[in-house]
């Protein structure tokens, strides 16, 4: 039997290790890193595969979620560089970064779906991954198709009049959410300009500390 992964109400899908710790993922390889970063990153994942909380540890209190893709996960900085650790700091609601590396709008959609109703959601802040990222649902996983990795039966799936329909109905779906789950919503655009120049991860490719408390801080207050 095939599991339906848009149901709300159940924990949902992440294809990251299970309660584990790591200190390399993704674009963050050894061979990769910035000569001169100095702090340690560990990539400590929930007993439900997000780089945040065990969901029983936030069960019964109001808290914010925080979606996207590995610019929300915090690929390549430490957990305490993350925008989504800035937006617990200053909000002083705990956070949980339900970002996935290599994650697309539909991954924000059906994330976002799986919650509602399983927390006391105060306020949902989504960095949109790129809209010509697309989800394949198999029968027991889900699959991210990425421009860089598809294959050439996705290519006709991630043209521009294809991926801007996808973003539309995707946003769709989070604003229908919104209105049933009384939460309220921040949504930034991952082109927008909220990196700083120079500034970047350990990978050298992801955007780095002072981005990321840049993005919080337009988050909460518009202010760069």
């Amino acid at each position: 039997m095939s599991v339906n992964f848009w149901q709300e109400k159940i924990v949902p899908y992440s294809w990251y290790p299970k309660n584990t710790t790591e200190h390399w993922s993704g674009s963050d390889q050894f061979p990769a890193k910035n000569s001169t970063w100095q702090t340690n990153i560990a990539y400590k994942l929930s007993n439900e595969g997000f780089r945040t909380y065990n969901f029983a540890d936030v069960n019964n209190q109001k808290i914010n979620v925080a979606l996207g893709c590995s610019h929300t996960m915090g690929i390549g900085i430490s957990h305490e560089m993350t925008w989504p650790y800035h937006i617990e700091s200053q909000t002083g609601i705990k956070t949980l970064n339900l970002g996935l590396g290599e994650g697309s709008p539909d991954t924000v959609a059906r994330i976002l779906t799986n919650v509602c109703g399983l927390f006391d959601i105060d306020t949902v802040y989504i960095l949109w991954p790129s809209a010509n990222r697309f989800e394949i649902y198999q029968k027991n996983s889900v699959r991210s198709i990425i421009p860089t990795a598809a294959e050439l039966l996705h290519v006709w799936y991630i043209d521009d009049c294809n991926s801007y329909q996808r973003l539309c109905k995707n946003k769709l779906i989070v604003h229908n959410l919104q209105k049933s789950g009384n939460f309220k919503l921040k949504e930034i655009e991952s082109d927008s300009p909220w990196a700083i120049p120079g500034d970047l991860a350990r990978d050298q490719l992801h955007n780095g500390p002072k981005s990321n408390l840049n993005l919080a801080n337009l988050f909460l207050t518009g202010i760069k």
